[in-house]
């Protein structure tokens, strides 16, 4: 299944996505990678942010629970009252609201107290 961790800065919406194997004994499809892990390659690719940590911007993460047979989109309440960030999101790893049901959840890990 899709999965992706994601950040918005000012200037970009980051997604990394993969297709993710449903893992027992949670039936659960995860991003392999952590942002702190990621942070590098988003800073290569966007040379602007590196004078920044990850944990500097709104973050999120896309999980697939298969004993639901739903999405579940973790991130800061910012990316959760932006319907179209969140649209932007899913464009980007292939898939769209239409496609599955979505649970959405703010979750504390991925606030950030600045803008």
């Amino acid at each position: 299944m899709k999965t992706a961790i994601f950040w918005k800065t000012p200037a970009h919406l980051i997604v990394f996505g993969e297709d993710s194997a449903v893992e027992p004994p949670l039936n659960m499809a995860d991003y392999s990678g952590s942002h702190i892990e990621k942070w590098a390659d988003a800073q290569k690719k966007h040379p602007d942010l590196k004078w920044y940590e990850y944990d500097d911007f709104p973050r999120g993460r896309l999980i697939w629970d298969d004993n639901l047979k739903a999405y579940y989109f973790y991130a800061d309440k910012r990316f959760l009252n932006d319907s179209a960030l969140i649209d932007s999101v899913l464009r980007q790893i292939g898939i769209s609201r239409a496609d599955y049901p979505f649970h959405f959840r703010n979750d504390s890990r991925y606030r950030v107290e600045n803008p």
